[in-house]
């Protein structure tokens, strides 16, 4: 019989590929069942997570184990990555995170509610160093008390160096700020990702489908148009930002950011929505 050829290249590089998703799955997989195993006395106060919009411990771990496997998956983060959490809450994603990452790792937790900072602080951080937790003052903590647009926050991340992230998400934290304090973060991540990291951000994008929403259910008629691009309703916790889309990539291009993907999302009835928010993933704008 004549020989068989050799196996070729691009065949070893897919079984080499294999192994290492393999690898990345087997880790993920301990991570979230360890997550699912810890006792109710290990996650926050219960008014924590109601706070953050879990009515249960079930929930919030759910909540939980599905955002960091499809970050840890979709973005191929390592025990060994740079990630930023804007709007950290009582950590439900720095629970995995402190799991997952090693020594050489970063996880930087930030948001103005001190009782979760205070909590992961406490709780997290003497257990995995690598996590570090970080009180953004608000002088004008309209999520929590009435908005007086008179007051100015300044949302700076000096802790953390220039390029220094591989990583970084904010879930459910535009949606809540107004157009300075949305650009102070923007301006950040342009400043602290990495040329090849990635951020995954959400918000609420106004478009047809939001008008013809309204329209069709009644929602939301007290979102108006407080200035150019830019809507907003609502006071404490249900205070509501939202963003045209020019004016949301104007935002982007401002801080140094550029829009790689992005999925409508079913807040407002758009069709073939995947995730409840608009949402989009940025990287730097190379040059």
């Amino acid at each position: 019989m004549p020989d068989m050829p050799k196996r070729s290249g691009f065949v070893n590089q897919i079984e080499e590929m294999r192994k290492q998703a393999q690898s990345q799955q087997d880790l993920l997989r301990d991570v979230t069942d360890a997550c699912w195993h810890l006792p109710d006395e290990d996650m926050p106060p219960i008014g924590h997570i109601n706070i953050i919009g879990s009515d249960s411990v079930g929930h919030f771990k759910g909540a939980m184990t599905s955002f960091f496997a499809e970050f840890a998956t979709r973005f191929k983060l390592t025990p060994a990555s740079r990630i930023l959490d804007i709007g950290s809450g009582c950590g439900r994603l720095a629970i995995p995170f402190s799991l997952f990452l090693n020594d050489d790792g970063r996880y930087y937790g930030v948001d103005v509610w001190k009782d979760g900072i205070d909590w992961c602080a406490g709780t997290l951080s003497p257990a995995n160093p690598s996590l570090s937790f970080h009180h953004m003052e608000a002088a004008n903590n309209y999520y929590a008390d009435a908005y007086d647009p008179s007051v100015q926050n300044d949302y700076t991340l000096g802790f953390i160096p220039e390029k220094g992230l591989d990583f970084a998400f904010a879930i459910s934290v535009f949606t809540h700020l107004t157009p300075k304090d949305s650009q102070d973060y923007l301006t950040e991540l342009g400043r602290t990702l990495d040329d090849d990291g990635a951020a995954y951000l959400t918000c609420f994008i106004i478009d047809d489908f939001f008008f013809k929403h309204v329209e069709t259910t009644g929602m939301h008629r007290a979102v108006k148009q407080v200035e150019d691009g830019f809507y907003q309703a609502y006071e404490g916790q249900d205070f509501f930002g939202g963003y045209t889309r020019r004016k949301w990539e104007a935002m982007l291009a401002e801080a140094g950011l550029r829009t790689i993907s992005h999925e409508v999302g079913s807040w407002a009835s758009k069709p073939g929505a995947r995730v409840y928010q608009d949402m989009f993933i940025v990287m730097r704008t190379k040059g």
